[in-house]
């Protein structure tokens, strides 16, 4: 079935948009673009809540290695969905302006990444949920036999 539907879409290149799924777009794209900027924003925020916190801690003696750490990782975890959100939103954008079908096609290229990488986070972490919860009922059986 996949691949009628991937000819059918290869044979017809000259797809138009009416003047309301253009403005859905566009009216997509504005959204797309604030929530990629308060994503950008709430990383930055995040790092600097966490540096202002390691100076704190440093001079009260504490490690801030580790935590410090995971503070990177997660800005790194969310920095990807954030930035393929803002070349889809910026592509869209120029590409309905300007009409120019490879932008929009790249626009949307980036909105597949995004949602691919969230797709793929998310089969991650459902996956080490299951783990923990089976890890967690094998100990509180095999304690419950103890």
């Amino acid at each position: 079935m996949s691949d009628s539907l991937d000819s059918g879409l290869a044979s017809s290149d000259a797809m138009k948009l009416n003047a309301a799924s253009k403005s859905f777009l566009l009216e997509s794209a504005k959204w797309a673009k604030f929530l990629a900027v308060v994503g950008f924003v709430m990383i930055g925020l995040m790092i600097l809540v966490m540096l202002i916190g390691a100076s704190f801690a440093s001079g009260a003696g504490l490690a801030m290695g580790p935590a410090l750490f995971m503070v990177v990782i997660m800005a790194a975890i969310y920095f990807f969905p954030a930035y393929f959100l803002f070349l889809f939103a910026t592509n869209v954008k120029e590409g309905l302006v300007a009409e120019d079908l490879e932008k929009v096609t790249l626009g949307f290229q980036n909105l597949k990444r995004m949602f691919l990488y969230i797709g793929v986070l998310t089969i991650i972490l459902l996956s080490i949920y299951l783990l923990i919860f089976l890890v967690g009922g094998a100990a509180g059986m095999l304690a419950g036999f103890g």
